[in-house]
């Protein structure tokens, strides 16, 4: 598998490690990859990502794999990613999945609004 984000498009770093000694040792930093899966509403398709915690992070910052394509400057996105970029603008001009910016109820207020609210709690006696 290849060793680039498919998000920031950041690989592995080299250098050497140097010995009290000096002697230097080639080495090679790989970074913390993760596979992630993305739902893209707008497409109705998940998506399976290789991906840095960091991108990880930048993608919940914008609120979703969708915002993060459209955010993101697409010379930092891989070959992939800018395909699905261009898909995903074109499903929103036909006026796709509302966006993430417009709120969606809440799991929680949908589980509180399904218990009756009139009636009193029953004692047992």
């Amino acid at each position: 598998m290849s060793q680039v984000c498919e998000i920031t498009g950041r690989g592995p770093q080299f250098g050497h490690k140097v010995s009290h000694s000096n002697i230097k040792s080639k080495t090679r930093w790989n970074l913390n990859f993760k596979q992630k899966r993305y739902l893209v509403p707008e497409l109705g398709t998940w998506v399976k990502l290789r991906l840095t915690t960091s991108a990880v992070r930048t993608v919940d910052k914008f609120g979703g794999l969708s915002n993060a394509l459209v955010g993101l400057p697409e010379s930092q996105l891989s070959d992939r990613m800018q395909r699905l970029r261009r898909k995903l603008v074109a499903a929103r001009q036909k006026g796709g999945a509302p966006k993430s910016s417009e709120k969606r109820p809440s799991l929680s207020a949908a589980k509180v609004e399904d218990k009756p609210q009139d009636q009193a709690p029953q004692d047992k006696a």
